[in-house]
């Protein structure tokens, strides 16, 4: 909110963003006309932080202690303050109500479905169309902006007061901890079953091109369908993470083999990758060098690279985005042999 609101008079900036993605949702290949696919993602990850933080004051009443707080200081007169008190009634009211009509999730699924509308995405395009409930949810997210402005310049020299209790800062710590947009309902299997013959793999080609190619989103002209694919990233990244914590905690050995096909065996010795034969000894290297949040930190940072395309001549990947690269390309392996792991394992 301080970064958004801080510096300036009104609200209308950060509104002039949330309807730059509507009207290139609208318009194909709109997008083309900013300087690149991550401008249009950091404007969604910005209104996003935002909508959190309207959930979090309405979850944990901090108006109130914003109310008490305001009515306490002996600058303003009694009068002041009972009008003053009355706006910020209206508005915390005007916030509950809704987000009780219209819960977080839910618009947070319309505003990502509509960024990768804006950035052209072929896999969104032809499973949704614009209406209704797009539009509401746009009008919804406006009032919000609306709402969360005044309130942070009513009570922005109070921030780090009401606001610093265990319970506001636990749940903010897991909201920046936790960038996923979604809550997954799946299984592997559905999600393996689902994915298009040789999809993982056409993914990652496509992030090596757009890291290593000048021009590429010039060329390739739906950087959109590239959220979908890190979106699946993260999905990996969670499943392979919680089912190894999960066999752990059945006291499992985490180097035990799994039952391949011979032909899927000798594939492996010939490619030299061997430690497809142990997945479990594999992951649980990789997430002690580097925790699932950690992994998440870093696939959010490549994906903005991804988008940005600032290649000026071709190169070759820095230590940080080749290490994730890797990962990803090794879980797209394991992916395509989870269904052989030992039923004791799952």
């Amino acid at each position: 909110m301080n970064d958004s609101f801080a510096h300036v008079s009104s609200p209308n900036d950060v509104l002039e963003d949330l309807y730059t993605i509507w009207v290139c949702a609208m318009w194909n290949e709109r997008w083309v006309k900013h300087k690149s696919p991550a401008h249009l993602y950091k404007i969604f990850k910005k209104i996003v932080r935002l909508m959190e933080a309207a959930w979090i004051i309405n979850t944990f009443d901090s108006l109130h202690l914003f109310h008490d707080s305001y009515r306490q200081t002996e600058r303003y007169a009694f009068q002041q303050y009972d009008q003053h008190g009355r706006d910020c009634l209206h508005e915390s009211q005007h916030l509950s109500h809704l987000l009780s009509e219209n819960p977080l999730i839910d618009l947070k699924f319309a505003l990502y479905d509509l960024t990768c509308l804006s950035l052209h995405s072929k896999q969104t395009r032809e499973k949704i169309n614009l209406d209704n409930f797009y539009f509401e949810a746009m009008q919804t997210v406006h009032y919000l902006i609306e709402i969360i402005f005044q309130l942070f310049k009513k009570f922005k020299n109070n921030f780090g007061g009401p606001f610093e209790n265990r319970k506001y800062l636990k749940t903010l710590k897991k909201i920046e901890r936790k960038n996923l947009l979604y809550r997954y309902h799946t299984k592997i299997e559905d999600f393996v079953e689902h994915r298009k013959n040789g999809e993982s793999m056409e993914a990652i080609r496509l992030v090596e091109q757009a890291n290593m190619q000048v021009g590429f989103w010039r060329i390739y002209r739906t950087p959109g369908d590239m959220l979908h694919y890190f979106h699946d990233f993260q999905f990996l990244i969670d499943y392979f993470s919680h089912h190894l914590t999960t066999i752990k905690g059945k006291h499992v050995a985490i180097n035990t083999e799994w039952p391949l096909p011979e032909t899927i065996i000798n594939k492996i010795r010939n490619d030299g990758t061997i430690w497809m034969l142990t997945p479990w000894q594999y992951l649980d290297d990789q997430f002690a060098a580097k925790s699932r949040n950690d992994w998440q930190v870093l696939l959010e940072r490549f994906l903005i690279e991804t988008l940005s395309n600032k290649v000026r001549i071709r190169q070759t990947f820095n230590n940080t985005n080749n290490q994730v690269l890797v990962f990803l390309k090794n879980l797209t392996k394991l992916e395509g042999i989870v269904q052989y792991a030992p039923k004791s394992e799952t």
